[in-house]
């Protein structure tokens, strides 16, 4: 989504008429959800008007390498995701039981110096977690 300052209006909109109009169990923002390098104040905000799209459908989420990039941590992020009751999120690695599947999320990290972000990787811990689920 990356949303930002002066984001498409027609962006929100079509992703808000997609979730009307399918019949989904569930939405996953795949990262990146707000762009932060862009946000450095009102991170919240910018989260909320995106999150607020699900109107009542379940939804997960997990961290890109933008996400971070901001004054706001991803645990401050995650308690605004912490605020919605139709959040499936339970950390930054999860798993979600649905519709007789387990649905493995995990966050990858990234790197953020101050001046750029750089990709990550799965730590073997995580690897671990997801052996145990499965």
């Amino acid at each position: 989504m990356h949303n930002k300052p002066n984001s498409s209006a027609e962006t929100f909109e079509s992703l808000g008429r997609v979730i009307k109009n399918t019949e989904c169990d569930l939405i996953v923002f795949l990262g990146d959800t707000v762009h932060g390098p862009s946000v450095k104040e009102n991170y919240g905000m910018y989260l909320r008007q995106v999150l607020d799209l699900t109107k009542g459908v379940k939804f997960a989420f997990v961290f890109g390498n933008h996400d971070d990039e901001c004054e706001t941590s991803k645990e401050e992020i995650l308690s605004v995701i912490g605020e919605y009751d139709n959040s499936l999120v339970n950390g930054r690695d999860y798993s979600v039981e649905m519709l007789g599947e387990t649905l493995i999320f995990l966050d990858s990290g990234s790197y953020y110096n101050g001046k750029g972000s750089y990709y990550d990787t799965v730590k073997q811990e995580q690897i671990d977690f997801c052996k145990i689920l499965l």
